[in-house]
């Protein structure tokens, strides 16, 4: 038997988060944790849009300037910036952010697909509109093209072969 009540979505949580004026979110259960700002060490060869990297409890995590991989204006480093550590395609790392404003939840219906014109992004999942607050979802795993996840696999085979040589 058959009903004709509306399928309702699952709220969506999000952790959101801002670079200048702007505000983005990323889903919540990919957010491992939010740390304060610090300054990662630089690393020689590093892929486009890697800073450095952090210790973080004694694992060493890359550190990626988010405006500088999405295209948005470069932001300062004050003390409200934050590092957003996260799980994506190529392992845990951290996205540094001007600041972090919420966890929020809104429902999948709320978040309106990118119009063609506007972006041609593949990491934009899509607008929340929330109140009168528009937020770009972002999909972590999309955040670096494929030329990038080329070039990082192929520099942890190289990795590979230095410790069975050694």
């Amino acid at each position: 038997m058959e009903t004709n009540t509306p399928r309702v979505s699952a709220p969506r949580q999000v952790v959101v988060f801002g670079l200048a004026e702007e505000l983005y979110a990323v889903d919540v259960q990919r957010v491992q944790e939010i740390i304060r700002w610090r300054a990662p060490r630089t690393v020689a060869g590093a892929v486009p849009g890697v800073c450095g990297v952090i210790n973080l409890r004694g694992k060493i995590i890359p550190v990626c300037d988010l405006s500088l991989t999405i295209g948005a204006p470069p932001i300062g480093h004050d003390d409200q910036a934050k590092i957003v550590v996260l799980e994506n395609a190529f392992g845990v790392c951290g996205f540094v952010v001007d600041r972090v404003e919420e966890v929020a939840s809104f429902e999948s219906a709320s978040v309106d697909e990118m119009p063609p014109l506007a972006s041609d992004a593949d990491f934009v999942v899509g607008i929340a509109k929330v109140g009168d607050r528009l937020i770009v979802v972002l999909d972590p795993d999309r955040l670096f093209d494929a030329s990038v996840a080329d070039d990082a696999a192929a520099r942890g085979s190289a990795v590979d072969e230095l410790a069975v040589a050694a």
